[in-house]
């Protein structure tokens, strides 16, 4: 077997995974949403970034996964963290 053969064996292997994923990530928000709740994927909830505060590492429309904490004392300085203000709104930042 020749390396261009093998390359397109795994080209199509790989594609078919990351189809595979995206069609079960769908999946998830859909039902998560006809169920009225957060979409979640094993314990992490998926939010959506609504702001460019945190670009370039989370870009306006970036889809990211939130896993709650159990014990706060455990963050530290650098940490990203997405937590409720006051006024019910989810905000996420580094810490600083």
């Amino acid at each position: 077997m020749n390396a261009k053969k093998v390359l397109n064996i795994l080209s199509s292997l790989v594609t078919t995974l990351l189809f595979l994923l995206l069609i079960f990530m769908v999946f998830v928000v859909i039902s998560s949403k006809a169920s009225g709740g957060e979409p979640q994927f094993l314990g992490y909830q998926l939010k959506t970034v609504l702001s460019g505060s945190m670009e370039p590492t989370f870009k306006t429309g970036s889809i990211i996964a939130v896993k709650p904490v159990e014990d706060s004392t455990s963050l530290k300085k650098g940490d990203v963290i997405t937590y409720m203000q006051q006024d019910g709104n989810l905000v996420t930042h580094r810490i600083t």
